[in-house]
């Protein structure tokens, strides 16, 4: 029962999660007008709803009960009228922190497998808060944006990126918007607790710093330029180079000097060292162009040249030409339904489709229906393609297939071949899947950047996510007993 509750969480419908970001947007807009109180309420009732949108708490003792004691070190003596601060480490792969009215402060451990040392921790923590004392998240809640199936398929048409990163990236009900001043606000003030604190505040400039690599290396290997000045944080924290300066010279102002208060790098790394990295078994595994879930014992392969992420609402792929999908499960599904009907029926309807002749067929034993519908959008006609697959009787996963007219011909045979090599996987090919775990290695006399890359377990970008993991430039150099992160199976 444990089993079917999480993995259901992860396969959340657009088309519900839009009607839920709705209503949510309204309250959020109310928060203006509301006293601390009203606004702890909301915190509180929102909170199960975040946690849910990211997959859960991260259930390792080790690593939440850190991360709780960290901010309440760097919280005390700040007031936040009579509320206490919660720390929620959130069990997701996507890079975020943010916090909700009344004390709410959310770390991923995706965000954590960045972090460097105790005192970068702190920093995130310490920014996050003064987002909160400073009213800052009552402020632009009322800003929430929403993405609902129409920006979906939107997006989706025109290729453009941007519902990919708010999905992907945000996996959550509402995106963050801090103004410029609103975050210079909250380096500044973060600055602040990390020297009140005991902590080197060089840390938060230096996090941030990390946080610009990870960025620009995620854009290339999404095949885009990288601006530095671009909405940086994963699209909810700005411009990241000029922040990373202002961070520093703050600190600089301070009258700090690097090394001389605590960084607890050693003591972060003991903490951290057999983190989960990546997808978890519970939300199925990402492997180049191979989607596979353990649990529910499927795998398909998007064709040569799409990138897939795997998130909190669907799988979703972006190729050549323009051609995107989404796959997911069937909420509004009703066991005993035909695939055709529930097609036609109820998804179609909620796409504002209307579906044409329905074709039924099996692939590799598993039933399965389609259609395809002619949509124009504002970037030109697309070609629609809707996919049911009966996974057991009481399962059904869909693929949203578009494909700009112009290249149906040439695209349209290759995601008919993802389609045509969906399947169930044995047990023992389910339990031969493993996830990715974070480990902490000591530099060896002669150990180089490049022999350690070769020890993380990805096919490609081995050497740039080694040095974006552990926040290493061109010029950095390893020295024997230094202690670094990789990632391993």
């Amino acid at each position: 029962m444990e089993l079917h509750t999480r993995v259901s969480v992860k396969f959340i419908s657009v088309t519900k999660r839009a009607v839920e970001c709705c209503a949510i947007g309204l309250s959020l807009f109310l928060v203006g007008c509301m006293t601390p109180q009203g606004a702890a309420q909301l915190g509180r009732s929102q909170h199960p709803k975040v946690v849910a949108s990211y997959g859960g708490v991260y259930e390792d003792p080790q690593v939440t009960s850190y991360v709780t004691s960290v901010g309440r070190k760097v919280t005390s003596g700040v007031t936040n009228n009579g509320a206490p601060f919660q720390f929620t480490t959130l069990d997701t792969p996507v890079v975020n922190a943010f916090a909700l009215p009344g004390g709410y402060t959310y770390v991923t451990r995706g965000l954590l497998a960045l972090v460097n040392d105790e005192a970068e921790l702190a920093a995130v923590l310490g920014h996050e808060v003064t987002h909160i004392t400073k009213a800052h998240t009552a402020e632009r809640y009322n800003r929430a944006q929403v993405a609902g199936v129409g920006a979906l398929l939107v997006g989706l048409a025109t290729g453009s990126q941007d519902w990919m990163e708010a999905v992907g990236y945000g996996g959550q009900l509402f995106l963050l918007d801090y103004s410029r001043d609103q975050e210079f606000e909250s380096d500044r003030e973060g600055v602040k607790l990390l020297d009140r604190a005991g902590y080197d505040p060089f840390a938060m400039g230096d996090f941030l710093s990390a946080m610009g690599g990870q960025s620009a290396l995620s854009a290339r290997m999404a095949g885009k330029g990288y601006n530095p000045g671009r909405v940086d944080y994963f699209s909810t924290h700005p411009n990241t180079a000029e922040r990373v300066s202002r961070a520093h010279n703050l600190a600089r102002k301070r009258g700090a000097v690097r090394g001389q208060k605590m960084r607890g790098r050693d003591t972060y790394f003991g903490h951290i060292d057999g983190m989960l990295y990546g997808d978890s078994p519970d939300q199925g595994f990402v492997r180049g162009r191979r989607f596979s879930h353990p649990r529910m014992k499927f795998e398909f392969r998007a064709p040569d040249g799409f990138r897939l992420q795997n998130t909190a609402v669907a799988v979703v792929g972006h190729g050549p030409d323009g051609v995107s999908f989404q796959f997911d499960a069937a909420p509004d599904y009703r066991p005993g339904t035909l695939l055709a009907n529930y097609i036609s029926g109820v998804w179609a309807p909620k796409l504002k489709l209307r579906a044409g002749s329905i074709r039924q067929t099996r692939v590799n034993g598993i039933a399965m229906a389609s259609t395809t519908v002619a949509v124009q959008t504002r970037s030109g006609p697309v070609s629609v393609r809707l996919v049911a697959i009966a996974q057991t009787p009481d399962k059904v996963f869909r693929f949203m297939i578009v494909i700009p007219s112009q290249a149906v011909r040439a695209m349209g045979p290759r995601v008919d071949a993802m389609v045509a090599g969906y399947r169930r996987l044995s047990d023992a090919e389910a339990a031969a899947l493993k996830p990715l775990w974070l480990r902490v290695v000591t530099v060896k006399r002669g150990d180089t950047i490049a022999g350690l890359s070769r020890r993380m377990a990805f096919d490609d970008y081995r050497e740039d996510r080694f040095r974006a993991l552990n926040n290493l430039t061109g010029t950095n150099q390893l020295r024997a007993g230094q202690k670094v992160k990789i990632v391993t199976e």
